[in-house]
């Protein structure tokens, strides 16, 4: 179970380990996830933990944009934030770069995500994503 104390603890790792590693990409994206989660779930403040998530996302990116899980990870923070073609564009590159697993499983999360916000995109019609990743 995700808890909001759990996945501060989380960001708290991932910073130890990008203390210990400038370079370690995947640890930016686990925690942009993490951020990501915090706002979804609202333990945090919404839109500065959503900044934070996407600040950690793109510095992945930067460091190594051939991983999966740092698109899916922008993705993901992009999607909570209403920024469907950020969204949409991060989350088909994480399916593109599928084969190394994302730190959140968020490659499979994001292939069906993608498809149905591609559908709300075309049609107008607003997405909800739901507390068990689904959407509708």
């Amino acid at each position: 179970m995700l808890t909001g104390e759990g996945l501060k603890k989380a960001v708290e790792f991932f910073q130890l380990a990008i203390s210990k590693d400038s370079s370690y990409a995947s640890a930016y994206a686990g925690m942009a996830d993490a951020y990501g989660l915090l706002a979804f779930f609202a333990y945090l403040p919404t839109n500065e933990t959503l900044r934070k998530g996407e600040e950690a996302a793109n510095k992945a990116l930067q460091l190594d944009n051939t991983i999966a899980e740092a698109h899916a990870s922008l993705g993901l923070v992009s999607l909570f934030d209403w920024k469907w073609p950020v969204a949409e564009r991060e989350l088909r590159r994480a399916i593109g770069h599928g084969k190394s697993g994302c730190s959140t499983g968020m490659s499979s999360c994001g292939r069906e995500l993608t498809e149905e916000a591609s559908g709300c995109i075309a049609g107008g019609k607003r997405l909800t994503v739901t507390a068990s990743g689904g959407a509708r």
